[in-house]
């Protein structure tokens, strides 16, 4: 009679298949080394600040004769303008402001003339173009000519973020 299975013993108990199976691979002395992968750069997720404008006019006349600061320092600060009016019936040369980015480069020296020049700026009154500062982001100070005889009117507007 026959059996279904070998009998125990007789049959090949041998295992070669680990051997085959690495007969199939290359080896390498070492494993290579694994190449850091670059991390993609990503977008600023900074939500873009609006920006605002600054506006203001005022009214001077001789008896403001100190120096005052029109806007302190601002590191967003994008753009000013400055515009001067006299409200003589006609104006002249003598009709100007002083700006400057210290109040010190504006006090007038102890003879009353006026401070050291190249140290501050003038603006005319119109039809003179206006003052704009596109890069200054420190202090504005200004003082009326101690000269003139009308009062003046300084309007001016600044962008700031």
């Amino acid at each position: 009679m026959s059996h279904p299975y070998e009998i125990f013993g007789s049959q090949n108990v041998h295992d070669d298949d680990g051997p085959v199976i690495d007969s199939f691979l290359i080896e390498t002395d070492a494993p290579p080394k694994p190449e850091p992968e670059p991390i993609p750069a990503t977008p600023d997720d900074k939500p873009i600040r609006t920006t605002r404008i600054l506006s203001g006019f005022a009214l001077y006349d001789i008896t403001q004769v100190e120096p005052f600061q029109l806007l302190p320092p601002d590191a967003n600060r994008q753009q000013f303008e400055m515009r001067v009016t006299s409200q003589a019936g006609t104006p002249t040369l003598a009709d100007y402001i002083l700006w400057s980015d210290e109040k010190g480069k504006l006090q007038l020296p102890a003879d009353g003339s006026l401070p050291n020049t190249g140290q501050y700026g003038r603006v005319h009154t119109t039809p003179a173009p206006p003052l704009t500062l596109d890069v200054h982001t420190g202090a504005i100070w200004v003082r009326i000519n101690p000269l003139q005889t009308a009062v003046m009117e300084i309007s001016w507007w600044a962008t700031t973020k």
